[in-house]
């Protein structure tokens, strides 16, 4: 006998939230037996040999390569600093902004904030392409054109100044609401995608405080912020395992491997431990646990995170300490 003949529900089975109860019944189903196929893929896939570029390994080179362009970034506008036209006309450092070609009076002529731009750039388009799967956006399509746009407006706010860059943050919630309207799957999960494509917007945004930095003459704190996330990197996927579950630990083992890596820094180039130098380095190292302590955290939760996601949680952290160390200059100025 059919289910619409049981006498004991003649109407629930033709109504319509029945209806959209079996679809959704059938759509679970659906993703399980998906699960299970992707399960038995993966265990036919193990039996092949490893290839060497794992999302590990992706992470690992993403991190060391984002970190090796900021330091050099840093170390080229210093270079640009010294050898300006009009350096020697102010040494101390505290003169305006000019072109870079051209003296106005006893301006100096700023560091060069191209490099940074270049590598915002490249941070940016690592966040663009792998955030939506690490994440696990439910319209990557969308999420990657509203990161696209915010990475371009971010670009040319950092030739301005942090107040543009702040207008282009606001900006961006207005760009992740409107691409979950524009969404045809019914939109689920709606908070869930537009918190996260926010999250990946604020990335970029966050990003663009480096060239600002280049350009107002802390290229040392950059080349030391960049130290930090080199040897922090490599430490922090050298000893990644599974054992370290807690999320205490991840952040504790992130922070000595970037202090090291400063204070190594410190040491060679003679700068020392001073109050100042040593507060710096103690701020980027906590700011470098931190954050990559939770993208870590983020990233184990994944069950097969692909080279993209793992590139793109790699470099969270060399986004998120540009707003960071902005700050610290800010206050200490």
């Amino acid at each position: 006998m059919s289910d619409s003949s049981n006498p004991d529900e003649p109407t629930v089975t033709s109504s319509p939230y029945a209806a959209a109860e079996r679809a959704k019944k059938a759509r679970i189903a659906g993703d399980g037996a998906s699960a299970v196929s992707r399960e038995g893929e993966g265990g036919a896939s193990s039996k092949r040999p490893s290839i060497s570029f794992t999302p590990k390994a992706a992470a690992l080179v993403t991190s060391f390569c984002a970190a090796v362009a900021l330091g050099a970034a840093g170390i080229i506008a210093a270079v640009v600093y010294e050898k300006g036209p009009c350096a020697a006309q102010c040494p101390d450092g505290n003169c305006g902004t000019v072109d870079l070609d051209v003296c106005n009076g006893d301006a100096l002529v700023a560091p060069s904030s191209i490099p940074g731009i270049v590598v915002m750039l490249g941070l940016a388009a690592v966040v663009v392409g792998g955030w939506p799967e690490a994440a696990r956006i439910r319209n990557p399509r969308l999420a990657r054109g509203v990161l696209s746009l915010v990475a371009a407006a971010s670009a040319l706010a950092a030739s301005a100044g942090y107040e543009s860059l702040a207008f282009v943050a606001a900006g961006s919630i207005f760009l992740c609401f409107m691409a979950e309207m524009l969404r045809k799957d019914g939109r689920e999960n709606l908070l869930g995608s537009v918190s996260a494509t926010f999250l990946g917007s604020i990335l970029i945004v966050a990003s663009g405080f480096w060239p600002l930095l280049l350009r107002n003459y802390e290229a040392g704190a950059v080349v030391l912020a960049g130290m930090c996330l080199l040897i922090g990197g490599l430490g922090r996927y050298a000893s990644a395992s599974d054992a370290s579950s807690s999320p205490a630990r991840l952040i504790a083992r992130s922070f000595f491997y970037s202090f090291a890596g400063g204070a190594i820094y410190l040491y060679v180039t003679g700068l020392g431990f001073e109050t100042r130098s040593f507060a710096w380095l103690a701020a980027m190292a906590l700011a470098f646990g931190a954050t990559s302590g939770l993208a870590d955290g983020a990233a184990r939760s994944r069950v097969a995170p692909t080279k993209a996601g793992a590139a793109a949680l790699a470099v969270v952290p060399h986004c998120a300490l540009g707003v960071i160390v902005y700050a610290l200059s800010f206050a200490v100025s």
